[in-house]
């Protein structure tokens, strides 16, 4: 349990001192979602993500006229870096008898949490399965440019995929994975879809260095 002026979040993952180490292979913009619903002054993370396929939600499809554009007047990003909260991440191997994935073991990872603000009485559509869509984090080079470090996360199959939205006046709070290096920077997350482009806060973190040379290759961003 932590609290930070007038929230506290209660982390079901257990503290950790290792960050997630860099990967030239590994770059995308992972940020996972913990909750989604009202603004509260307590917020609890479960230890695994929100589920990430539509059994049991809402149907939007029928209120596609509810939703609105995202921009800075109807959304709001912000990096808390008052709280130190835990990333599990599960592994797993492929059970040849029953045919199924199960955990292998589980690493731990620094983050902080991401909160995003729906500002407006509609609706706000965010991301597909458990994370948070369309977002980067940017860093500042030593020129003082900002640079994006990571590329959008996209998806093979969407099908039976759950609707990251937000519902008027509602938050979300998603996790960003901390990275492992030595390079102190000012960071902060961009979220652009349609043409639209929202920043969070600018925060102060630590990356590897190789994160601001080595070459995005974009044309490589399908997960699942």
């Amino acid at each position: 349990m932590q609290t930070h002026h007038q929230t506290t979040i209660v982390d079901s993952a257990a503290q950790t001192r290792y960050f997630y180490p860099y990967s030239r292979d590994g770059r995308v913009g992972y940020y996972p979602v913990y909750y989604i619903g009202p603004r509260q002054d307590t917020l609890y993370l479960g230890a695994s993500k929100i589920y990430g396929y539509q059994y049991g939600q809402k149907d939007y499809d029928r209120e596609r006229k509810r939703f609105t554009w995202v921009d800075s007047l109807s959304m709001k990003i912000v990096v808390d870096t008052a709280f130190h909260l835990t990333y599990a991440e599960l592994h797993y191997i492929h059970n040849k008898h029953n045919h199924k994935d199960v955990i292998s073991y589980v690493s731990y990872h620094k983050a902080f949490p991401v909160y995003v603000y729906n500002l407006t009485d509609s609706l706000i559509w965010l991301g597909k399965f458990s994370e948070l869509g369309s977002t980067v984090r940017q860093a500042k080079d030593s020129q003082g440019k900002w640079v994006d470090i990571e590329k959008p996360i996209r998806y093979y199959c969407g099908t039976g995929a759950r609707e990251i939205v937000l519902e008027p006046r509602q938050c979300l709070v998603a996790k960003l994975l901390r990275y492992k290096g030595s390079y102190k920077t000012a960071c902060r997350l961009r979220y652009t879809n349609a043409h639209r482009t929202v920043y969070s806060n600018t925060f102060t973190d630590y990356i590897d260095p190789r994160q601001l040379t080595d070459k995005l290759e974009l044309e490589d961003l399908a997960l699942r």
